[in-house]
């Protein structure tokens, strides 16, 4: 297990953060605290976590009740409150479990590239943790929260999302999937007798792409680029193409 790298976990991140403003978005309001929170804006019913976030609650918990949320109240008013983190660690998808990372280059060229470059392609498949604490006042509102994000990870439509990578410049979509839509929300113990917070965890299966592109200098780029990482050169040398889906794939001359 390493450290996954900040531009790649990123786009992860703000996925899944826009995963649970869907969630939020449909809530049917079986409690009176829910009537509130359905309607709130969903930046002012979510927040993240810097890390992993079990050890770290209370005293988020404590900050977005004693500062404005933005819903005009404070203290019990305030919740419930969906706060969402995602750990910084990454574990590659066994073969066993289906993993299949493409090791070896693959040169592709990405359909809405409009100057039509080869790049060199790799991906990888990656188990990310990620955790869901339900914060409410009381703990209906809590049961309740819990038991509508199972059944919304169990909907069809919601099994996977995708994220947005910014590949040489142009944004492609790579799948996330739940790998189980089955949570247990377990009760995490705090301080304060007023609040309950239920815990979940959530394991995606990400599918992650790593662009590779030639330096400038180099014998095999084709000048296309600028130099720059949003706008680098592809490869040259090509001598046929094989279709492959909705990738195209180009073969160099080994000469």
């Amino acid at each position: 297990m390493i450290a996954l790298p900040h531009a790649l976990v990123m786009p992860i991140r703000i996925a899944l953060g826009e995963f649970i403003g869907r969630f939020h978005r449909q809530l049917q309001a079986d409690t009176p605290a829910l009537v509130e929170f359905r309607d709130r804006e969903f930046r002012r019913a979510a927040l993240y976590a810097p890390s992993r976030m079990i050890d770290q609650i209370e005293s988020m918990l404590s900050a977005w009740r004693t500062n404005d949320s933005g819903t005009g109240t404070s203290g019990a008013d305030s919740l419930p409150v969906l706060v969402v983190a995602i750990g910084a660690d990454y574990s590659p998808v066994s073969a066993d479990a289906g993993g299949r990372p493409v090791a070896d280059p693959v040169e592709v060229i990405i359909p809405s590239d409009p100057k039509r470059r080869v790049f060199e392609l790799r991906a990888v498949q990656a188990d990310v943790r990620a955790q869901i604490a339900i914060c409410a006042a009381d703990p209906m509102t809590a049961q309740s929260l819990a038991m509508q994000l199972h059944l919304f990870l169990s909907e069809t439509p919601n099994r996977y999302f995708r994220a947005k990578y910014m590949l040489a410049g142009m944004v492609e979509s790579w799948p996330v999937q739940i790998e189980s839509p089955d949570i247990i929300a377990v009760r995490t113990p705090t301080g304060a007798g007023n609040i309950t917070i239920l815990a979940a965890d959530m394991q995606l299966r990400a599918t992650i792409p790593l662009l590779r592109a030639p330096r400038m200098s180099d014998a095999d780029a084709d000048g296309q680029g600028t130099n720059d990482l949003m706008d680098p050169s592809g490869y040259a040398h090509l001598v046929r193409v094989q279709g492959q889906g909705d990738v195209t794939t180009w073969v160099r001359s080994s000469a």
